[in-house]
């Protein structure tokens, strides 16, 4: 009986005007550092996808100048790392640092959010 006319009370309550400004903009902090740690990590990744070019036409440039097919045979297999290491990097550059929607659009369809509180 106690549980039930808790469960109830609870069911009612809602949070005050300032308490909801006051965790809104606690979250609105940490999507403004998600976004920040998201820009962080794109420069890292196009540094990253930067210098792989740079070690590809180094290799390049050796190739042209080796006369021993073995060494070549190794350049040319680095050069196949390399790409490879290129191709994970830009698909991670393409995924990260994306938000699918603005702060306040998220905020505004929260789940279990009042309408009152918005």
């Amino acid at each position: 009986m106690i549980e039930g006319e808790f469960r109830d009370l609870l069911s009612k309550l809602e949070p005050s005007p300032g308490l909801f400004r006051a965790a809104a903009l606690r979250f609105e902090d940490l999507w403004k550092a998600r976004i920040a740690e998201g820009a962080a990590l794109r420069r890292e990744l196009k540094a990253e996808i930067a210098q792989i070019e740079k070690s590809v036409g180094q290799f390049l440039n050796r190739i042209v100048g080796a006369d021993v097919e073995s060494v070549v045979a190794v350049y040319q297999n680095k050069i196949r790392q390399l790409e490879e290491e290129k191709i994970v990097r830009t698909e991670k550059l393409d995924a990260c640092g994306k938000p699918t929607s603005d702060f306040h659009s998220a905020l505004r369809t929260a789940p279990g959010l009042s309408r009152k509180s918005l």
